[in-house]
């Protein structure tokens, strides 16, 4: 029988292996891969995790006040959307996001119509969603620091 020829590792399989480089006297480490390509959420993730608590809570605060004024504007495009709202209104539309988008539902307004109520199932599941992310972002950060 022939002996079978011994596997050496190619440049590419050497180049993907990971590679524990201690991080403190803790005992914690820190996983260093090279060679792989990086994704952009990933990438996103990790700058998300090493901002400052500051830069963090605008962005957060950003993106929350531009979901609502985005739902506020398709609701006013709707036309006739919500009750009890003034025709018009960007703020009476601004806060109706605001209350659905965090399900508070005061009870003073309400979507009218197939069409706005689509938009409202929409937004709470942007709001579930959003602050999913946002919760699961902040417990890392303070699982890290």
């Amino acid at each position: 029988m022939a002996e079978e020829p011994a596997q050496t590792a190619t440049p590419q399989s050497q180049a993907r292996r990971a590679r524990l480089v201690p991080r403190s006297k803790d005992d914690q480490f820190v996983i260093n891969r090279t060679g792989e390509r990086k994704h952009r959420i990933g990438d996103l993730y990790a700058r998300l995790l090493a901002a400052s608590w500051g830069r963090l809570l605008q962005l957060i605060t950003a993106i929350y006040i531009g979901i609502n004024i985005v739902f506020a504007l398709i609701y006013l495009s709707i036309g006739d959307a919500i009750e009890n709202a003034r025709n018009g209104a960007f703020s009476d539309a601004f806060f109706f996001s605001v209350q659905t988008l965090l399900t508070i539902g005061y009870g003073k307004m309400a979507p009218v119509g197939l069409v706005a109520n689509l938009f409202v199932t929409l937004e709470v599941l942007t709001g579930f969603m959003f602050f999913a992310v946002v919760t699961g972002l902040i417990f890392s950060r303070l699982r890290t620091h």
